[in-house]
């Protein structure tokens, strides 16, 4: 989940999560099954976009659904 700010409580119970926020958390979640990505000590502040976009490429290259083949 992005941008929905980081706070205490959990957002589905049991449901391991990862939030990716670039705002200064208000507390944290109660939860050990719950991961928090923040960009709010980077300069520049990266948006909530551009670190789930890093995420996502830190996984490799991906097209519908299959790993692109390299030529």
């Amino acid at each position: 989940m992005t941008d929905l700010g980081v706070q205490a409580g959990d957002i589905v119970l049991r449901l391991p999560t990862v939030l990716v926020n670039h705002h200064v958390p208000r507390s944290l979640p109660g939860s050990a099954g719950t991961t928090i990505i923040s960009g709010h000590e980077d300069l520049p502040i990266p948006t909530s976009s551009l670190l789930a976009h890093a995420c996502a490429a830190a996984l490799g290259e991906l097209s519908f659904g299959r790993e692109v083949q390299a030529a």
